[in-house]
């Protein structure tokens, strides 16, 4: 929300105003009665305005923009070159990992693709709950709330709200995602008839019409089903929005093999292979016949005109630019050299299963990495593949916040190692529990995160030359204590516990990277651990942020950190044995690196 305020700031300064928070503090805020009268006749008042409602949608927008106590753990244990690696696999409520990202990406996220829940009528979807109050909602953590009960739950089509929980799940989510995004991105989701009519008009709200590209038509299946009731179910959509239609363009596709072994060259031409290409077209301005100077007439057939003019003609033959069979006698056409191609095609919009893989080949693929754990629907590798080539730079970060069986990841690290980009991946997974009768859990997966981190790591382990860790980050409560309590409440034992405001099994690393959310840093930078005098430092990405968490740190630990001019600096409380001696650590950093940013926690 503090990022549409500021956009609001940006646009209409008079409108802004400051009020105070649930806890006495100044904030901005805006006055909706200046910014009426400053629109006028712009704001619709009209009851039968067009848009699109459901019940529980106001809901879902309050939602979205409501702050959380939470905070990303790192578990250095599932991680592969934790202290390295630039991509990032997120365990947990993706509705509230989207939260946390919101300054760390906001417009840094090149690509989205997403693959949610169809609500066939036997999904799972994310029980959002949207009638809970602040306190309550921040108490959740994980997979269930505070009476035990699963987060997401099945929606069956007997479900009175069947499509508005299912949209209400899903337009949370892509408000916030459309705030990653670059002015230059993409969003590309997945869907089928069930919803794909609803997702359309939340998109075309959230994204905006204007930003609408298209719908893609993937042939997900080859052969048809001739149990089905009705028609046969082949098909797949992929709906697509950007950030802003006016500056984004898709890159071309790579020129293929099979596209090109269609250019020959029987005559030996200096020039390299071509093809044929009608000298006739559809539209033009003669129908009028031509006399090559080797004595052919050609006339263009009936209903179609001339290509090109006589002096085009004549100087294309004078360049052996024209073929007319291996005898000379046939009927002459324009050789079409490959050279002169372009090196790059423009997309269709219906995508065939041999370009792009079917469901088959998918759980093949899923079935080929980890025999142990099947997929019933994970998408094909190069069906990401080809949505990452229209779409991303080799050094774009893409994110898929229903990674599934980790596809997207899969389908980036071979991208990298195709083209030897260095795309950065952000895949975000609920830890839901696989069924205990089922062959992973059986095998030892216990929630289909752990199903998608093995995938990642035996598919990395094939390619060579790039980035093939990840760094593990859990979704859990803030690493602070609560301190508010009442008068009455307060007893001697509590007093003692409000002395640390830290919880006990918090890591300096899990407050690291409290403090990354904090001030809207990247979470997949290089990290460098330092011990100096028997304390150990944080250094995140060569300076960007240097903490400290040890107590009772030295002046000669302070000073050192100093000498290296970070832009950020943090401690905790507990560092410095008396005020005295944290006033005394801010005058190091005024002496010895005074643009440095000075926190204590």
């Amino acid at each position: 929300m503090d990022s549409k305020i500021e956009e609001l700031m940006k646009m209409f300064p008079e409108c802004v105003t400051e009020s105070r928070d649930s806890h006495g503090n100044l904030k901005h805020s805006i006055d909706f009665d200046v910014l009426r009268q400053i629109l006028g006749d712009e704001i619709s008042d009209e009851p039968e305005a067009y848009r699109f409602d459901w019940v529980g949608k106001n809901s879902a927008r309050i939602e979205a923009y409501r702050k959380i106590d939470k905070t990303l753990r790192p578990d250095l244990d599932s991680s592969l070159n934790f202290d390295s690696t630039e991509n990032l696999y997120i365990e947990g409520d993706n509705l509230d990992v989207l939260k946390l990202l919101q300054q760390s990406y906001f417009k840094k996220i090149k690509l989205i693709y997403i693959d949610p829940p169809y609500n066939t009528g036997h999904d799972f979807i994310y029980k959002d709950r949207f009638e809970m109050d602040s306190a309550e909602y921040a108490d959740r953590v994980d997979l269930f709330d505070e009476n035990g009960n699963r987060k997401f739950v099945e929606n069956s089509d007997s479900n009175p709200r069947f499509h508005s929980d299912w949209c209400s799940m899903i337009y949370s989510r892509l408000l916030l995602a459309r705030n990653l995004l670059s002015d230059d991105g993409a969003i590309f989701i997945s869907i089928d008839d069930n919803e794909q009519s609803n997702l359309k008009k939340i998109c075309d709200e959230v994204f905006g019409e204007r930003n609408f590209v298209c719908n893609v038509i993937w042939e997900k299946k080859y052969a048809p089903q001739n149990d089905a009731k009705y028609l046969s179910d082949t098909h797949d959509f992929i709906l697509v929005y950007v950030k802003d239609k006016t500056i984004w363009r898709p890159n071309l596709l790579p020129r293929t093999q099979e596209m090109d072994s269609r250019y020959k060259n029987p005559d030996n031409d200096p020039r390299g292979a071509w093809k044929l290409n009608t000298l006739q077209a559809k539209s033009g301005t003669s129908t009028a016949s031509f006399t090559f100077p080797n004595g052919v007439t050609w006339s263009p057939p009936a209903g179609t005109y001339r290509r090109y003019s006589d002096e085009t003609m004549l100087k294309m033959y004078e360049d052996n630019r024209i073929w007319f069979g291996k005898d000379g006698n046939g009927v002459p056409q324009a050789k079409k050299f490959l050279t002169d191609v372009k090196q790059g095609s423009v997309s269709k919009t219906i995508w065939f299963r041999e370009e792009v893989g079917d469901n088959h080949e998918a759980k093949m693929q899923v079935k080929e990495m980890i025999p142990e754990a099947p997929f019933d629907t994970p998408k094909p590798t190069r069906l990401i593949r080809k949505i990452l080539q229209l779409t991303t730079n080799p050094d774009s970060i893409v994110l898929d916040f229903f990674s599934g069986s980790a596809t997207t990841a899969h389908a980036v690290m071979q991208l990298n190692s195709e083209d030897h980009g260095n795309r950065k991946w952000i895949m975000v997974q609920l830890p839901e529990i696989c069924p205990e009768n089922s062959e992973a859990f059986k095998s030892g997966f216990k929630t289909i995160c752990e199903i998608g981190k093995e995938r990642i790591r035996r598919a990395g382990s094939k390619f060579q030359n790039i980035d093939r860790g990840f760094r593990v980050l859990k979704l859990d409560s803030t690493n602070f204590r609560d301190v508010s309590i009442s008068p009455e409440e307060l007893t001697r034992e509590k007093l003692f516990d409000l002395i640390e405001n830290i919880k006990s099994d918090r890591s300096p690393l899990d407050l690291l990277f409290e403090c990354l959310i904090d001030w809207g840093i990247e979470l997949n930078l290089k990290l460098e651990l330092e011990e100096f005098e028997g304390s150990t430092i944080l250094n995140y990405n060569a300076g960007d942020l240097i903490a400290c968490f040890d107590k009772n740190i030295s002046k000669s630990v302070i000073e050192y950190i100093a000498s290296k001019n970070p832009n950020r600096v943090v401690f905790r409380d507990e560092s410095f044995s008396s005020d005295s001696d944290k006033i005394n650590s801010r005058e190091i950093f005024k002496l010895h690196s005074p643009n440095t940013r000075f926190k204590v926690i």
